[in-house]
């Protein structure tokens, strides 16, 4: 199995990017998508910390960023 992380989209909000990628998962045999929103700082080469949410077993990589309006 590839250990490859693949983009699958990449979208403009709120003057940065939100990203939704998929990997391959070793540990449970499928693929898994993830999200990563990249404020403006960072597409301009910032190094910046990062939080990280996971998402339980009935959400989505896209949960956090759209019910709570993280990228605000």
């Amino acid at each position: 199995m590839s250990t490859a992380i693949e983009l699958l989209s990449s979208h403009a909000c709120f003057g940065g990017e939100q990203r939704f990628y998929r990997h391959a998962s070793r540990e449970i045999g499928l693929p898994m998508q993830f999200s990563v929103y990249l404020p403006p700082r960072a597409l301009a080469g910032a190094a910046l910390p990062a939080l990280l949410y996971r998402a339980g077993l009935t959400r989505t990589e896209d949960a956090f960023m759209v019910e709570a309006g993280a990228p605000r």
